[in-house]
């Protein structure tokens, strides 16, 4: 079966259009994923410090997990420094302890706006740690 010149430029016409809307396709995606950064692939019990993130977020979590951890000590009536050593050591902080954390009371702490908080649902989203708003 031979192709005519007629149907190869048919083709050719149609796998051309197939061509734009893929570069199409690729362009919306690459503009819609502009915020988030490349190459992460964050697991919830990654060190917070190890996060590649804003300051802004990076100390807000701070806060917020040892808040977090000073009411879960209260709850359960037993002394902070026992449950978690030294109220400066940060470094065991991680994302998986904001699991079902209400992220709008984030708004609460000073400077924390609507970016930072996009941030911290990016890299809630991408850690797979379940939250609420």
């Amino acid at each position: 079966m031979e192709i005519t010149h007629k149907e190869f430029l048919e083709s050719l016409e149609i796998v051309n259009k197939y061509i734009k809307q893929v570069n199409d396709l690729q362009k919306e995606v690459k503009k819609n994923s502009e915020h988030i950064p490349e190459n992460i692939c964050y697991d919830k019990n990654i060190d917070i410090n190890e996060l590649k993130i804003s300051t802004r977020l990076k100390n807000a979590l701070k806060i917020t997990i040892h808040n977090l951890r000073v009411n879960k000590a209260k709850e359960q009536r037993q002394n902070y420094v026992k449950c978690y050593g030294d109220y400066d050591n940060h470094k065991d902080y991680t994302l998986d302890e904001l699991q079902n954390y209400n992220i709008t009371n984030m708004i609460k702490h000073p400077g924390i706006g609507l970016k930072t908080i996009a941030e911290l649902k990016t890299v809630l989203l991408i850690a797979g740690v379940k939250y609420t708003e």
